[in-house]
């Protein structure tokens, strides 16, 4: 069974789940140059017989994309470790499990969303969400005394 997040919940993991999305989408990101650069010695491998290419600097090149995939795969599970889903990586869009009316629901929140302002059912997916209008209790900003 999943871990439900309350609201409040979710909003104070944010910060950690923002620091570890960024790191993944660094490392996804580097791991994605590396592997265009290695197309690109392959090519000229192909075409000129391997004449101008420094099996040194291939070399290098590949462990580096394996540290960068090591990398992902650890911010990946880190993020995995609080609970909450990653939905899509390349916007950075995560889904906490909750519950509402005793039903399982997502609170759904984007890289970049100052907030949790939305959720939706399980199965709506992004196109479902719907404002959240304290149907969770307020927001943890909301809740700080005066």
């Amino acid at each position: 069974m999943p871990k439900l997040f309350t609201l409040e919940e979710a909003e104070r993991a944010i910060p950690l789940i923002e620091q570890r999305l960024n790191q993944a989408m660094a490392a996804k990101h580097k791991a994605s140059q590396i592997d265009k650069q290695l197309e690109e010695v392959s090519t000229r491998i192909h075409f000129s017989g391997g004449a101008d290419v420094n099996p040194g600097t291939v070399l290098k090149q590949r462990c580096q994309k394996e540290v960068a995939i090591q990398q992902l795969r650890e911010a990946v599970d880190s993020v995995q470790q609080v609970g909450c889903l990653i939905k899509d990586l390349d916007t950075g869009l995560i889904d906490f499990p909750a519950a509402l009316n005793d039903q399982e629901v997502y609170l759904c929140w984007k890289l970049g969303e100052p907030r949790i302002d939305y959720w939706h059912n399980v199965d709506d997916g992004f196109s479902g969400r719907q404002p959240i209008l304290d149907r969770f209790g307020p927001h943890v900003e909301e809740r700080k005394p005066n």
